[in-house]
This record gives C-alpha cells, sequence and structure tokens, in this order.
C-alpha cells in the first residue's frame, strides 16, 4: 500500500482486469472470404434487436473465423452495455 508497485499493481488490474474493455469476441460462420483491416466500423443487433456498433481490434485475415470487437458503450454513445470491474467475472 502506498508504493510505486501497489499503484502499479492497482493500474494493471484496472486497465486489464476482469471486463476492464467493452470488447467482444466473435466466431463467424461461415469464415471471412476478404481480409477485415483493424479500425473497421462493424454494426450488428443484439438479442433485444437494439444496433451495436464497434471497431475491428485486430486484423483478420481472409478465411479466418473469430473476431475480436471493441464496442462502444453507453458511455460513448453506444449500447446500453457498461464496463467496469467485475468481483467474479465468470
Amino acid at each position: 500500500m502506498g508504493t510505486d508497485a501497489a499503484f502499479q499493481q492497482a493500474r494493471d488490474i484496472y486497465r486489464e482486469g476482469s471486463f476492464s474493455k467493452s470488447r467482444a469476441e466473435i466466431t463467424l460462420d461461415p469464415a471471412t472470404t476478404k481480409p477485415i483491416l483493424a479500425d473497421t466500423v462493424i454494426s450488428g443487433t443484439n438479442e433485444d434487436g437494439a444496433i451495436v456498433a464497434g471497431t475491428v481490434v485486430d486484423e483478420v485475415a481472409a478465411g479466418g473465423t473469430s473476431i475480436t470487437i471493441q464496442y462502444k458503450t453507453n458511455l460513448d454513445g453506444g449500447s446500453t452495455c457498461n464496463v467496469g470491474g467485475s468481483k467474479s467475472p465468470f
């Protein structure tokens, strides 16, 4: 407590901890036919039919089946999803 190491540890938990980022890992079926570049804007609908928008985190090669999307939350004008720490992530 009160040390530089403790501050760094707390910072790492805040930035990289459970649910610290509004990201979704999605499996594509069928696979992509063309590459999808990082930072490409993408949108879809959730189970309630609401539009969810975001950007592709890492480039997906042609034939890829896995994509990570950084989606907008209600704080930045996006969906009603919230992001933050979780005491029991799974």
